[in-house]
């Protein structure tokens, strides 16, 4: 924090410090982006949970796919988080209620009084957490790039501040909090690490990008069930 407040008072911007971290500590949220039928699935049975990669792999409900991602995923989460990695859902931190887009045009905004008891927040995807810092198996996560989510206005700052200039304005925080990149895996985001299990009731909020085909069908029954359940629905195009 020290070097992002020498840095900005430096450069003349030390109140849009101030005010970007003000913001993202009031009013950002964590963000799952998802397909649709996995959205429908949790909402369509409060019975059901949403399931994270680990917990799928394990049900036999997918596989891992063969490139370096989920070849190195357990190794990395586990080094991060120790010991309970596989309990553990992860999201986006958000401005504007989308998660990272690639990951699925679904946007599920999580109530924040539902996970701020079992919510950290972390630098950027661990497994480029891991290749920028060169952590190798045994080895423990450097620290300083994890923060609980009471202090993520913090976290954001101090690993944001090269982003902000005198002139950025509130408009431009949730592109500077979530880079979506052009390219899957080349994103920059600040991930929510949320312990436990997450169903329909702890949903706030969705955004959705229209789907297309047969599944615009599927989109329009679920929207009257998401509707009747009090939850916000903002479609995007």
């Amino acid at each position: 924090m020290q070097s992002a407040y020498s840095s900005a008072k430096a450069a003349g911007y030390e109140t849009v410090l101030d005010d970007f971290g003000k913001v993202v500590a009031t009013s950002s949220t964590a963000v799952i982006a998802r397909p649709l039928m996995t959205l429908q699935r949790i909402v369509d049975n409060s019975n059901l949970l949403l399931m994270n990669f680990y917990k799928e792999v394990e049900a036999g409900g997918r596989t891992a796919e063969n490139n370096d991602w989920d070849k190195g995923r357990g190794q990395i989460d586990g080094l991060i988080n120790p010991n309970y990695y596989k309990e553990l859902h992860f999201a986006a931190l958000s401005l504007n209620g989308e998660g990272v887009r690639h990951y699925g045009d679904f946007h599920i905004t999580l109530a924040s009084n539902y996970i701020s008891d079992r919510a950290s927040v972390f630098e950027e995807n661990p497994f480029k957490f891991g290749q920028r810092h060169k952590i190798v198996v045994g080895q423990s996560c450097p620290p300083g790039y994890r923060a609980p989510w009471g202090s993520r206005g913090k976290l954001a700052q101090a690993k944001l501040f090269p982003q902000l200039t005198k002139d950025s304005k509130e408009a431009d925080y949730p592109a500077i909090l979530i880079n979506q990149a052009t390219s899957r895996g080349e994103e920059d985001f600040i991930e929510v690490h949320i312990f436990g299990t997450i169903g329909a009731g702890t949903i706030e909020r969705i955004v959705a990008y229209e789907p297309k085909g047969h599944e615009r069908h599927i989109w329009r029954a679920l929207k009257r069930t998401l509707d009747a359940a009090g939850i916000a629905v903002e479609v995007r195009s």
